[in-house]
């Protein structure tokens, strides 16, 4: 791999890394006779893959009215992946509901929501789906 691996100047102080996998980079001086050094890591960086979780909960995940009064509906358009666990957040971050199911569509009656901002986190057997938010009024 290159030195200068996704930076914006490997020539200056000031830059930014945007590199498409994780890099350690290194400081190389070179001095007028063309002798070199090199040093210990400078900086990590490391690259997280945009995944399924990131990019796409929008169009797997359908969840409506939003804002809500007496129940919520939430639509699965995911036929390949097992949605196993559905957990509902209030805003302090505790968990107020938990549910498992393997159904494409289901109706939750907000009672056991909290009124106002709510957030959701849809898990398949294997790894976090993804996330979203929505109003209970």
């Amino acid at each position: 791999m290159a030195p200068n691996h996704g930076l914006s100047d490997s020539t200056s102080l000031s830059f930014w890394a945007k590199p498409d996998s994780s890099v350690a980079y290194y400081l190389t001086a070179t001095d007028s006779a063309g002798c070199s050094a090199t040093g210990a890591p400078v900086y990590f960086v490391t690259v997280k893959p945009v995944s399924i979780n990131d990019q796409e909960i929008g169009q797997l995940v359908n969840l409506y009215p939003n804002p809500s009064t007496d129940q919520i509906t939430t639509c699965f358009n995911v036929k390949k992946l097992e949605i196993k666990i559905i957990e509902f957040y209030n805003n302090k971050g505790q968990v107020i509901h938990r549910l498992r199911t393997n159904e494409e569509t289901i109706k939750l009656n907000t009672t056991v929501l909290s009124k106002g901002l709510n957030f959701y986190k849809i898990y398949t057997s294997e790894e976090l789906l993804g996330h979203g938010k929505f109003i209970v009024k």
